[in-house]
Parts: C-alpha cells; sequence; structure tokens
C-alpha cells in the first residue's frame, strides 16, 4: 500500500492545493492532505515529522491529524520561527494499516518523503524610493520620475499605493513596472513651482508570501520643480565711467533674475549711430546670474554714451541661455537709455576722433625743441635768428615805418 502526500486545502477533499494559497507564507501554521490508496486506520501526529528542507526555520512540528474520509487526513504543522523550506514527512512505524495489513508491509517500507514543500517566508518587505535614474533636478519638464525597488518581487503594487506631497500643486502618481521588483512612479506637474516628494507607506505592498511592506526609505526623493523664467535685470559694465579710446576693451556686464547656463556664443548689439551697429560676443558667466561681453573699441567707433541697440539687442546666436531648470530665459533688455539699461548705468563715451587742440600743441611743443637744438650747435660768435612768422597782437596794432 502506497501513500500521497499533498498540501492540503479545506475547500476540496480531493485537490492538489494549499492553505494560505501558493507555495511561498508565512503563516504560523499550514495544513498538508495526505492521501493514501486505499481506506486505512491508525494515522496519528506520530506518523509524520515536519523536515526543515533549507533555511532557518526551528520548531516546526506536527500538531494535528484530521480524517476527511478513511483514505484522506489532513494534518496540521506548526510552522516555528524563522524563515525555510518546510516539507511532511511519512514516518512507517506500522501503526497504519488496511486491516491486517500495514502500510508498505512489515517494516519501514511505507515512509514517503517526496511531498510537496512550503516556503516559509518572514523576512520583511523592504522598498526604496529614489529619483530615476536620469532625472533632472531641478527641472521644468511636465513629468517627474521616481524608482521604488522592492527587496522582494511583489504583485501587488497600484497607483494609490504611493504617496506624493511637496509643495508644488500635486497630482496623482502612475506607476509602472519594470520588473517584479522594481517600479517607475511618474509624476505630472502643473505650472506652479515646488517640490515633489514620492513615498510608500507600510502596509500597501505584499510579497508572495504575504509579507506587508515596511514603510519606504530614501536617500533623495525629491524633486524640485521650477517654472519660473528667467529674465533680464539689468545692463551695466564692469569699466568706470569715462572716455575709452581705440583697442579699449569695454566689459558689458548683462544680469538676470537667476542664475543661468550658456551654450553656444551669444550676441548683444551695440549702437555706435551713425555707424552700423557692433556685434559683440559673450565671453564668460555660465552657472551665475551675470553674463559678460567684451567690446573692443574700432578706429572708426565714436559715440557720446554707450548702449545697446535695441531692446531686442540680447541674440542668442544659435547658443542657448537657460536656468538650472531648463528654463528658456527670456532675452528683453530694458529700453536703451531707460532705467536698468547700459547707458542709464554707465557713461562711457567712445572717442577715437583725432583732436585739433593736441595737435596743435604738438606742433608748437616740436618747433621749440628744434631751435632749442639748432642753438645749441652754432659755432661761437653766431646767432640764431629767429623770425617770427605771424604778427603779434601789439606788432599789428603799430602803423608801418616808411622804407
Amino acid at each position: 500500500m502506497k501513500s500521497r502526500l499533498w498540501r492540503s486545502s479545506p475547500r476540496s477533499s480531493r485537490s492538489i492545493a494549499n492553505t494560505p494559497a501558493g507555495q511561498d507564507t508565512n503563516a504560523s501554521s499550514v495544513r498538508y492532505r495526505v492521501t493514501f490508496n486505499g481506506d486505512v486506520t491508525g494515522v496519528d501526529p506520530t506518523d509524520f515529522v515536519a523536515t526543515v528542507v533549507s533555511g532557518g526555520l526551528t520548531g516546526a512540528s506536527v500538531t494535528t491529524v484530521t480524517p476527511v474520509s478513511a483514505s484522506v487526513y489532513t494534518v496540521d504543522v506548526n510552522t516555528g520561527t524563522g524563515t525555510g523550506t518546510l516539507r511532511l514527512d511519512l514516518v512507517d512505524d506500522d501503526s497504519i494499516a488496511s486491516g491486517a495489513v500495514v502500510l508498505g508491509g512489515v517494516g519501514t517500507n511505507g515512509s514517503f518523503s517526496t511531498g510537496q514543500s512550503y516556503v516559509i517566508d518572514r523576512t520583511p518587505l523592504t522598498v526604496t524610493v529614489e529619483q530615476a535614474v536620469g532625472q533632472a533636478d531641478p527641472t521644468s519638464q511636465g513629468t517627474v520620475s521616481f524608482t521604488a525597488v522592492f527587496n522582494k518581487d511583489v504583485t501587488d503594487f497600484t497607483d494609490p499605493d504611493v504617496t506624493i506631497t511637496g509643495t508644488a500643486l500635486l497630482m496623482n502618481a502612475t506607476v509602472a513596472m519594470v520588473d517584479a521588483k522594481t517600479y517607475t512612479i511618474n509624476v505630472a506637474t502643473t505650472t506652479t513651482s515646488g517640490t515633489v516628494i514620492a513615498s510608500l507607506a507600510a502596509g500597501v505592498a505584499h510579497d508572495a508570501a504575504g509579507n506587508p511592506n515596511t514603510a519606504s526609505t530614501s536617500i533623495d526623493n525629491t524633486i524640485t520643480v521650477d517654472k519660473v523664467v528667467p529674465t533680464v535685470a539689468s545692463v551695466s559694465a564692469l569699466n568706470v565711467d569715462g572716455s575709452y579710446g581705440n583697442a579699449a576693451v569695454i566689459h558689458i556686464t548683462v544680469k538676470f533674475s537667476e542664475a543661468v547656463l550658456v551654450t553656444g556664443a551669444p550676441e548683444l548689439s551695440l549702437n555706435l549711430a551713425p555707424l552700423p551697429v557692433r556685434v559683440v560676443k559673450y565671453v564668460s558667466g555660465s552657472g551665475t546670474d551675470t553674463l559678460v561681453f567684451d567690446y573692443t573699441v574700432n578706429p572708426a567707433d565714436n559715440v557720446a554714451r554707450l548702449d545697446y541697440a535695441s531692446t531686442s539687442a540680447l541674440a542668442l546666436a544659435g547658443g542657448t541661455i537657460a536656468d538650472a531648470a531648463t528654463n528658456s530665459a527670456v532675452l528683453t533688455l530694458p529700453a536703451p537709455g531707460a532705467a536698468g539699461s547700459l547707458g542709464a548705468n554707465k557713461n562711457i563715451v567712445i572717442d577715437t576722433a583725432p583732436h585739433l587742440l593736441s595737435a596743435a600743441l604738438a606742433f608748437w611743443s616740436n618747433g621749440r625743441r628744434q631751435f632749442r637744438d639748432a642753438h645749441r650747435h652754432q659755432p661761437a660768435g653766431h646767432r640764431v635768428q629767429s623770425r617770427r612768422l605771424w604778427p603779434s597782437p601789439r606788432s599789428a596794432s603799430r602803423p608801418r615805418r616808411p622804407c
């Protein structure tokens, strides 16, 4: 006579099923169904042993044996403590018989140790929630992403299980499974700025054994949403007020409402009327709120008060100016000459024209030096004759003597 050991279900006397459902469980007691191929008597707890196949289970023991019929019995097993794989084995001691015939014949031939096993899993289900890889922070994106990683497979983690908090106007989260342990959490942002924080409360998800998750832990589960666009606050120069001539370098500064990042070589057009505008290039300042544009004075440049050409004089020229959240800057400048403009903040004169007074003084100084040098090198007894090239005011008023 042979026996079959099945994990038992109270719902069906002839099925192979588990209580609780599934092979994995964290239950303190499990039930097996033992089916013999004929009616038997003498079945009691001493005929069975709870065998730990693997893991760290301790204290597992058979508690009760209940007949379902003369050939079918349920066996309840205390799962003890710890985690591991548990199997129920039948130990033939010739106490089980069908009439006068003992199980398997005299001896231990009726022992059975190839029944199904339960995985007793009491390991806590943990989960971390972090910013998704590649997620910009701060950001102006319409959707921000987090990643939830469990230490074991879960099957019941859904959208409502995510808690979203923060100072931004909040939207609901959507969950997308990467694998049974890893999930992406997406949160739609609105037009408001602030923070978005994702987390999981305890008990919202469960592993195959029924263990609920502990509250999520995080290193960085906060994303800053920045919808504020940088604007130009003012335009000035690092140079002091004054007049600048040929080859002088004017360091013009454009100050924004916040720090900006620059790519490429944006341009600023200066007004040098009546000459065409002079276009100068960005040189430094990325990562700060002030960008520097260098203007080198050309020989023909002249203007009574340096300023840019118009409110649209700042151009990207194929580059970008944006904040750390990728909000593109508004490039509109204060009106030339108005408060905040270069002309209002600085009095810089560009003057490369020749000056008549300076030329006359140079000519006069050079003539005196030539006369002095000629007098110094004349032979003894000679005098250098000088003659006035134009009448003095005094001599011009006298009448000329007759010849």
